[in-house]
């Protein structure tokens, strides 16, 4: 991060400036998901500048964000990054309008992305940034840390850059902090193609099947995987783990194999419902290969469960260098499954009911919140009782209307236990509570 006097770039690349916050925070992989964390944003989660904190240098009107490299880079053909927005700052633009708690078209305006390829002079070069203004425009506004809201993730995809050693996003700063305004972010990444496929992981909701994916370019060679569930969700199944080292690899001769000559090893070795890990310990030097349209089933290793942003997975490379997969829901980027669908049939109905009603009074306190979930422990507490009784009823009505359940009950000829009517409006904001990304649920934390 830093600030500029101009859009020139001479001499500014060292003048680093974070007022609040920690660097490292806009290069860790983590985005978040602008409907769970509005006003939720606090100091560990971003870093922002202000102008005026740097000494003796008033004239600053630009602020930027980027990456520097020790040696050029090439293929470099697109970057991300989210802000996190508060009420006097945090995006790029010319919003000195302080009022409101929405930004408005006018006071956005999309900045401009510089390359350098000597460490200390940057050009700027021509991108998509039409969508900077419509995409930011009606975003709340919080306050400051810990109150701000999350913006939504921005990319910007431009001509191919070879031979250079830094990358930026530059303009002029919003809001009305100190007169200056200031942007903010939670994260910054940068995109580079060598022209090999690279895998994504996608989940197929309706099984739980997790499957490795590539689309087209030249081979990848890869000597390990991670796929991780966070603690608070625990949602893999290791006994249904479809492993490259009992299927796909060098004793595994098939249509499927990945790796003909190295053997691969299961880490930790033990049962885990937060991390399945496999790589080559020891082997000829070369990694498994992961050709174009590749589809590498690994079983169905999901518990199936409503949450968002659960599954972390990465690939270590055959030099050893470690890359982030994205993962996909049958698909597209975001979970598809609601509170409420246990049997993740993509609709809540007459099927879900009877996994709540026949798992009454069971103990799946030793089970993962995630296994719990599908189960019938709609509020994952480790019971099934009434409070998980009535949080489906109103998962139910709300999401067939207002009186469904106790009809789809009557037409069942099965009648709802007496205890969920007096329950009801109780527990109210329980069933609300029940949010769709874990890092909101406090039952799930």
């Amino acid at each position: 991060m830093g600030l500029s006097d101009s859009l020139d770039g001479t001499g500014d690349v060292y003048n680093a400036n974070a007022n609040s916050g920690q660097i490292v925070e806009v290069n860790n992989d983590i985005f978040y998901y602008p409907e769970e964390f509005a006003f939720n944003i606090g100091t560990d989660d971003g870093v922002d500048d202000y102008r005026t904190q740097v000494p003796d240098e008033p004239d600053f009107v630009n602020d930027y964000v980027g990456i520097l490299w020790d040696t050029p880079q090439s293929n470099i053909n697109s970057l991300q990054f989210q802000h996190y927005i508060a009420l006097d700052g945090g995006w790029f633009g010319p919003g000195e309008n302080g009022a409101g708690v929405a930004l408005e078209a006018a006071d956005l305006a999309a900045p401009a992305v510089q390359v350098t390829t000597n460490g200390s002079t940057w050009t700027t070069i021509t991108t998509n940034a039409d969508d900077y203004v419509s995409s930011h425009t009606g975003v709340a506004r919080g306050t400051g840390f810990a109150t701000a809201t999350i913006g939504p993730m921005t990319t910007f995809s431009f001509p191919t850059q070879n031979s250079i050693l830094g990358i930026r996003v530059i303009g002029d700063a919003g809001g009305t902090a100190d007169g200056n305004g200031f942007t903010a972010y939670t994260e910054f990444r940068v995109f580079q193609d060598s022209g090999q496929v690279f895998p994504t992981l996608d989940i197929t909701t309706a099984t739980g099947e997790m499957t490795i994916k590539t689309g087209s370019g030249t081979p990848l060679e890869i000597a390990g995987y991670s796929i991780t569930s966070d603690s608070a969700a625990g949602a893999l199944d290791e006994s249904s783990w479809t492993t490259v080292d009992d299927n796909y690899d060098a004793g595994n001769a098939g249509p499927s194999q990945i790796d003909t000559v190295n053997d691969w090893t299961e880490l930790p070795g033990t049962e885990s419902t937060t991390l399945l890990c496999e790589q080559i310990l020891t082997g000829s030097g070369s990694g498994a290969s992961l050709g174009a349209n590749l589809e590498l089933s690994l079983g169905n290793i999901w518990f199936q469960n409503p949450l968002q942003g659960d599954i972390f997975a990465e690939v270590i490379l055959a030099d050893g260098r470690r890359r982030r997969m994205d993962v996909t829901y049958d698909g597209i980027a975001d979970n598809p499954l609601q509170a409420g669908d246990l049997n993740a049939d993509g609709v809540i109905n007459e099927l879900d009911w009877p996994i709540v009603r026949d798992a009454f009074n069971s103990d799946f306190s030793l089970l993962s919140p995630a296994e719990r979930y599908g189960l019938g422990d709609v509020t994952t507490d480790g019971v099934v009782d009434e409070f998980d009784f009535a949080d489906f009823k109103l998962l139910y009505d709300a999401a067939a209307g207002l009186g469904a359940f106790d009809s789809m009950v009557a037409g069942l000829g099965v009648p709802e236990p007496s205890t969920i009517p007096t329950l009801v409006c109780g527990l109210l904001m329980g069933a609300v509570a029940f949010r769709r990304n874990y890092r909101s649920n406090p039952a799930m934390q």
